[in-house]
């Protein structure tokens, strides 16, 4: 198993145990048939630790020599270019409203990562919002940040 799978595992695998044990302390259901503010954290913590020791299972399975985490200068400019992405959607949820700077994000970052792909890129940026509003304002009635356009 290579050394950055394993920390990143356990790392995960940490973050994981520390979100669930704090989602534990929310109520998982607000009333009869409406899941409350723990329901969610739960399950993303639940995924996260299936995640994390299957990486652990799947290398000492499969045991591999050791790489380097960034073992070029694409992998490091991949990855600062994702923070820096995700860092102008923390920015941009205000002013354009949470939808919005999803769908953005979503087709900026497809844009780059998986150039010529149109269909997915445009279908994952439409759908992915569409989602989260769903979800969020109309089955768990969590109301979400709206920008200049009230969306």
């Amino acid at each position: 198993m290579r050394r950055a799978e394993q920390i990143s595992a356990v790392v995960l695998l940490v973050f994981s145990v520390l979100l669930g044990r704090e989602a534990l302390h929310l109520n998982y259901w607000a009333s009869p048939q409406v899941p409350g503010p723990g329901f969610l954290p739960f399950w993303v913590a639940a995924g996260l630790m299936v995640g994390a020791v299957g990486v652990l299972v799947a290398g000492r399975r499969n045991p591999e020599g050791d790489v380097a985490w960034f073992a070029n200068r694409e992998a490091r400019a991949r990855l600062l270019l994702l923070a820096l992405l995700t860092t102008l959607l923390v920015f941009a949820v205000w002013p354009l409203g949470m939808l919005l700077a999803i769908g953005l994000y979503l087709l900026i970052f497809l844009m780059i990562f998986m150039p010529g792909r149109w269909a997915i890129i445009v279908s994952v940026a439409v759908v992915t919002p569409l989602a989260v509003h769903l979800i969020f304002e109309r089955w768990l009635v969590v109301p979400l940040p709206n920008g200049f356009f009230g969306f």
